[in-house]
């Protein structure tokens, strides 16, 4: 199971190594959208990285919990900005100052599910919000709405319906999300930048 584990973990790099090499050999720069789309992917192999490091170096103390209070944030803001240039400062402000009080709230809550399950669902809303009716981004939007809507899907309604004894479904059903989200993701950065519907 370890290897499987690892697999989810490195995956969230998978966008931004297909589109590092879809510049090198396409010979074409990347818009600015895609860039940071795929780096905040990535924000989440930086949030495992740092929660394994910190197990490993201080196992007495784990207290790195917060990382998964910030990363969903910082995925959704940079999403939110990339996708959303054009839109009126009024109302990125309103949807920045709504995950930074989600996050404010995951720290505080003594929730069951734990305290990260708000912010990965304000996260997921915000980003689901953002690219469902932008058609125009083929490949890219179905990647994105699978990795964070279906993924909020197996987050919050499996374990509704089953209960949390069901973790390792939950766990799996998550994670799979993710990958194709992440799969579909890095597909539509490999070719070439323009609409591109399945």
């Amino acid at each position: 199971m370890d290897w499987l584990v690892e697999l989810f973990h490195i995956a969230a790099l998978a966008p931004i190594v297909v589109l590092l090499v879809a510049r090198g050999w396409q010979q074409r720069v990347p818009p600015t959208a895609y860039t940071l789309i795929a780096v905040s992917l990535g924000v989440s192999w930086a949030a495992d990285w740092y929660l394994k490091a910190s197990q490993h170096l201080h196992p007495e103390t784990p207290n790195a919990w917060w990382v998964t209070l910030v990363y969903p944030v910082i995925q959704a803001a940079v999403i939110f900005w990339a996708l959303n240039q054009a839109r009126r400062t009024e109302q990125r402000r309103t949807v920045y100052l709504l995950l930074a009080a989600t996050a404010i709230v995951s720290a505080i809550s003594a929730d069951a599910a734990g305290p990260e399950w708000w912010a990965q669902a304000a996260a997921s809303v915000v980003v689901v919000d953002a690219v469902s009716d932008r058609r125009d981004l083929g490949l890219l939007r179905i990647g994105l709405l699978v990795y964070f809507g279906l993924g909020l899907a197996w987050w919050i309604w499996w374990p509704m319906l089953f209960g949390t004894n069901a973790f390792i479904v939950v766990y799996l059903g998550y994670q799979a999300s993710r990958l194709i989200g992440l799969g579909l993701a890095a597909a539509a950065m490999w070719r070439p930048y323009r609409p591109r519907l399945l």
